[in-house]
């Protein structure tokens, strides 16, 4: 992960884990839920990060510099709308476009939205009258996004198409719970990741562009949960098959509870199988690439596997 500026240090991406979507779910519920930090305040920050990276992506300054904010109506967009606060406060040019109706904004991104229109930002829904900025911000689909996108949101991504796109959390349209890139998706310059970077995003550079992380004010409890559950599967290009902590360490044992595992397949003559009480998944032969699985895995022993060569790439390890 690399930045162009102070805020913005290069560190080597295996420092760091690496969360699901489910993952970060929790990390967001131990924030909000067990230590009181609330969602206003965690947007806040998302929100004065995004513009400190826009300014360092202008060269430091961005007086009278032409910025447009693609918001949605959920967490993601209210993180735009912040940045759209404190980029205006800079002096710059700023324009929000929505992706949907005042009405469609959940409570908190609703506040934003109204504090932009108290603070004269203009506020579009038709993007055809903004011009065209030096700089635009993606915050229309966070994390949780599902499906293809539609509507107006739809109509703003492939309006970015060719622009210069800083986007929030996940480029919108990269479904990151299944790590599909869909038909209509945001192709970014760069792209700030909050609190952890998505396993997702490594196997989507070309609409990620450069990967950068705020880690804004996630503890490092939850941060060390989710490395304790997230395990990493390879198999090939050669004959070997392994699976390992974030760490890089071997898997032997393992306290029962919920993992995630990114498993990536590097040869179309393997698949990778694992198997044990309760659990049976597995890659195609024919197909290479990522996939994600969230799994229970109960006491007992499981194994993995190369299917069409099982007796000479495998592996093993107990759950108690």
């Amino acid at each position: 992960m690399t930045g162009g500026g102070q805020l913005f240090p290069a560190i080597d991406a295996g420092a760091v884990p690496w969360l699901s979507v489910d993952q970060m779910r929790e990390v967001d519920r131990i924030m909000v839920e067990e230590l009181g930090v609330s969602l206003v305040r965690m947007m806040e920050n998302a929100g004065r990060s995004l513009a400190q990276l826009a300014r360092d992506l202008l060269g430091g300054d961005t007086q009278r510099r032409s910025i447009l904010v693609l918001a949605g109506p959920g967490g993601n967009g209210g993180g735009g709308l912040v940045a759209a606060r404190h980029l205006a406060a800079a002096g710059a040019d700023v324009a929000v476009a929505v992706s949907a109706p005042d009405e469609r904004f959940a409570p908190v991104p609703a506040e934003q939205l109204a504090i932009a229109r108290r603070l004269a930002i203009p506020i579009h829904e038709q993007v055809d009258s903004v011009g065209e900025p030096e700089l635009v911000l993606d915050a229309l689909l966070g994390y949780s996004q599902q499906g293809e996108p539609h509507g107006r949101a739809a109509e703003l991504i492939r309006w970015s198409a060719g622009r210069r796109v800083l986007a929030l959390d996940v480029p919108s349209g990269l479904e990151l719970a299944s790590g599909k890139l869909h038909t209509a998706h945001v192709i970014a310059e760069a792209t700030m990741t909050l609190a952890a970077p998505k396993t997702a995003l490594a196997e989507a550079a070309e609409a990620v562009g450069r990967l950068l992380l705020a880690l804004l004010v996630a503890p490092a409890r939850s941060r060390a949960e989710a490395r304790a559950t997230s395990l990493r599967g390879t198999v090939g290009p050669g004959f070997t098959i392994t699976l390992k902590t974030t760490e890089g360490k071997l898997v032997k044992k393992l306290k029962a509870g919920t993992y995630t595992i990114r498993t990536r397949d590097l040869s179309p003559i393997h698949n990778f199988h694992l198997f044990g009480p309760g659990v049976n998944k597995k890659t195609s032969v024919q197909d290479t690439g990522s996939v994600t699985w969230t799994v229970r895995l109960g006491q007992g022993l499981y194994r993995y596997r190369c299917d069409p060569h099982r007796t000479i790439m495998h592996g093993r390890f107990t759950v108690s």
